[in-house]
């Protein structure tokens, strides 16, 4: 009988037992093998399974801290519409005047805000149909920027440049209109100022052309104007000179008025240029003179009057610039009549090299004669104010060229020939 209770005692126990133990199977359903039951004791650490803490509910916002944001935003808005240098103004959907700053209180010269409350925004402009546009484009929902001039209180007119944008409410009505405004004086000045410019290049540029063309019209006619007034003068044919001076005044209606002044229209000075000191320069060949110019037919004519003149000259001629400086070079010519305009080496040119010849050489300068168009270069109007030496333009008379020469002629020093007499 002990038997039989301690026997049926004992499933008993072993029941509260599985019960007891977390990995027990079910009652009834069989005691699982000893190696398949699962045990923790077993895992390695880095892959137990660890159930997240939830996360900490965020601690209440201090009473009054959205506020004091608020307050801190409006802070820094205030400031901007205070100091900012742009006018600034807000208007309803009708153009009435709700604030503005005083930026654009003190640019139209009034002195508090309340002066501009409740007034159009059209009355401050010059024009008041320039806003119409810029309102069209509000209406569409697009910000749009021109220039515009206003009137300040004292009526004075102010260029501006103006940006405006639109304020919609929720159902899609224009509700606030805000203007923008810059002081444009500086810009339009500017612009004029830019303007100019580009006219005052463009004028340059049409007066170099000009004076290009007259240029190039009168060494086209030089020569043969000169030709024409010399065979007329040999041939002593008054109706001839006649028709060929009317053409010289017609030429000469073409010149620049700003040409530098010929050397005969400069005064002299009151005493003439002093000589050099005796025995220190090689004084020139008094019985020589030069005449350099591309031009065979005045070549010939320059020679036969001169000639005529001047009997007692010897007559060198020159076809060109370096044919002159050679001819220069051995003859140390009194006076030089000399063409400007020539092929290869121009006048001008051949003066400073023949200038050079005489530093080297230790030889006194001679006299030249330009004989150039109407529109001389300004290297040779320079060379020209010096009184030694003069500006003709072609076509030159007999009587110039002759009157000129002689000048020069009787300022030359004397000669040894004549010392001795």
């Amino acid at each position: 009988m002990a038997t039989t209770e301690s026997a049926a005692a004992k499933p008993s126990a072993e029941t509260s037992s599985a019960a007891a133990s977390p990995g027990a199977a079910p009652a009834g359903a069989g005691a699982a093998p000893e190696q398949n039951k699962p045990s923790t004791r077993k895992l390695p650490p880095a892959v137990r399974l660890v159930k997240p803490a939830a996360p900490a509910a965020p601690a209440p916002a201090p009473a009054g801290a959205e506020q004091a944001n608020i307050a801190f935003r409006l802070q820094i808005a205030d400031q901007i519409w205070r100091y900012v240098a742009h006018g600034i103004v807000m208007t309803d959907a009708a153009g009435m005047v709700l604030c503005a700053n005083p930026a654009f209180v003190n640019m139209l010269h009034y002195t508090v805000e309340q002066e501009l409350l409740n007034r159009n925004i059209r009355s401050f402009l010059a024009i008041a149909t320039d806003l119409d546009s810029v309102i069209r484009h509000l209406y569409q929902r697009c910000i749009c920027a021109k220039r515009v001039s206003i009137t300040t209180r004292e009526n004075a007119i102010m260029p501006v440049q103006i940006t405006a944008s639109p304020v919609f409410l929720p159902d899609g009505r224009l509700r606030y209109m805000i203007f923008s405004m810059d002081d444009a004086t500086a810009d339009l000045e500017a612009e004029k100022l830019r303007e100019q410019t580009a006219m005052q290049t463009q004028a340059a540029a049409m007066s170099q052309a000009r004076l290009a063309a007259i240029a190039e019209l009168s060494y086209a006619l030089n020569d043969p104007l000169q030709n024409l007034l010399g065979l007329a003068e040999e041939d002593q044919r008054a109706d001839y000179q006649d028709q060929i001076n009317r053409v010289i005044e017609i030429v000469r209606k073409f010149y620049s008025p700003a040409e530098p002044p010929a050397a005969e229209d400069v005064p002299a000075p009151a005493e003439p240029l002093p000589e050099p000191p005796p025995g220190q320069l090689a004084p020139c060949a008094q019985d020589t003179l030069m005449v350099a110019d591309d031009e065979p037919l005045i070549r010939r004519l320059f020679d036969r009057l001169l000639s005529d003149a001047f009997p007692q000259l010897r007559i060198e001629l020159a076809e060109n610039g370096e044919r002159a400086v050679e001819l220069f070079n051995h003859g140390h010519h009194a006076v030089i009549i000399m063409d400007v305009m020539m092929p290869g080496m121009r006048g001008d040119e051949a003066f400073k090299r023949m200038v050079e010849l005489c530093e080297r050489n230790r030889w006194e300068p001679p006299h030249f004669i330009f004989c150039t168009g109407f529109m001389p270069p300004e290297a040779v109007t320079a060379i020209a104010r010096d009184p030694r030496h003069a500006l003709l333009r072609k076509p030159v008379s007999r009587r110039e060229v002759v009157a000129v020469t002689q000048k020069f002629l009787s300022r030359a020093p004397a000669g040894p020939a004549d010392e001795k007499s």
